[in-house]
């Protein structure tokens, strides 16, 4: 063999090797990718994959059309209305992979009640982002808590007066289970600044009013809606803390409005609140319902004088909601794939 052919051999066997290392570093480098979005999945599964986890969300390029859902909720107002089931609905809808929005009636004011939990638990999550170790400090409940201001059944979704617990641990009861006593300690020991004189300005930082002395205003349908939205894209809170409070909206133990408007397999992550008087009540609630196409944002606010009442109606819009969603979905992806054959 002469020196040219071994040469040649030798440029042969080098090219192998290289193809062979460059085909195992492409094979790994794809599984490693694959392998990291599948994990990233996992861990945040209920905000905006696109911004996390490498994903292009927008299944569809051709424009949604909504004005005829929002056209059978102005119908299905009217009729509810007429049958003195409620006094007033207000709803707003954001579609949060395509963008689109809509509101009716979305100026119309409401009693905040329990909503403000929501944004007192984005505070609290807020100082948590700066503070690692913050939801795991203690806070003791007073030797005894106001008459009437227990608003659960089961003893182990409340807490016990003159008791030590974590702020993660009052913070889960007061969104879970809309705990009064837990929201009244956290309230008063952080959110009022009795304890802490760090914590951030969270309502004017989201466009809500400011809780003060425990007294609540009224709240406007778009501005409550737009801070699911904002947990969804991790806008203001981190990743991981967004995660969290939307794992904590999705465990609400609410099982009328929102909820019973849609399958049982789609999960939402949702608040709701009530306000009663003797011959008035209000019943909202707001979230998002993870549709497997297109996550969107529902805020239904009623006010009526029946809670039962308002409750139905709310369920009713839901499913309105719902199916008109799937519908519209399912059409769009026909005509992209038309466009693409």
């Amino acid at each position: 063999m002469d020196t040219n052919q071994s040469s040649q051999r030798g440029g042969s066997l080098r090219r192998y090797v290289v193809i062979f290392l460059l085909g195992g570093v492409f094979f790994f480098g794809v599984e490693g990718a694959w392998n990291y979005v599948h994990s990233c999945h996992e861990h945040f599964d209920l905000v905006n994959p696109s911004l996390l986890c490498f994903q292009n969300n927008a299944l569809y390029r051709n424009e949604l059309d909504y004005e005829p859902l929002r056209d059978d909720i102005i119908q299905q107002i009217a009729a509810l209305k007429a049958a003195k089931k409620v006094e007033n609905i207000s709803v707003y809808f954001r579609d949060l992979q395509n963008g689109p929005r809509f509101g009716v009636q979305e100026n119309v004011t409401y009693d905040a009640a329990s909503l403000m939990k929501v944004p007192a638990m984005v505070s609290i999550l807020h100082i948590a982002d700066a503070r690692p170790n913050f939801l795991d400090e203690r806070l003791t409940s007073p030797a005894s808590f106001p008459s009437g201001m227990s608003n659960v059944d089961q003893p182990s979704q409340t807490i016990f007066p003159n008791a030590s617990y974590t702020v993660r641990e009052l913070m889960e009861k007061m969104i879970k289970y809309s705990d009064n006593l837990s929201a009244a300690v956290l309230s008063d020991q952080i959110i009022n600044n009795l304890r802490f004189d760090e914590v951030p300005d969270t309502f004017q930082d989201l466009g809500m009013m400011r809780m003060l002395n425990g007294k609540l205003g009224e709240l406007s349908l778009q501005s409550y809606a737009s801070l699911f939205a904002i947990l969804y894209n991790t806008w203001y809170l981190s990743d991981s803390m967004s995660q969290y409070a939307l794992s904590l909206l999705s465990q609400s133990t609410f099982p009328d409005g929102i909820v019973a408007g849609v399958p049982k397999t789609i999960r939402v992550a949702h608040k709701f609140g009530t306000f009663q008087t003797d011959k008035h009540s209000e019943l909202h609630d707001c979230g998002i319902v993870y549709h497997p196409q297109t996550p969107y944002v529902l805020c239904i606010m009623t006010s009526g004088f029946n809670v039962n009442d308002e409750a139905a109606s709310i369920a009713q819009i839901s499913r309105t909601v719902y199916s008109d969603v799937d519908s519209i979905q399912q059409r769009s992806f026909a005509a992209e794939s038309s466009v693409l054959k």
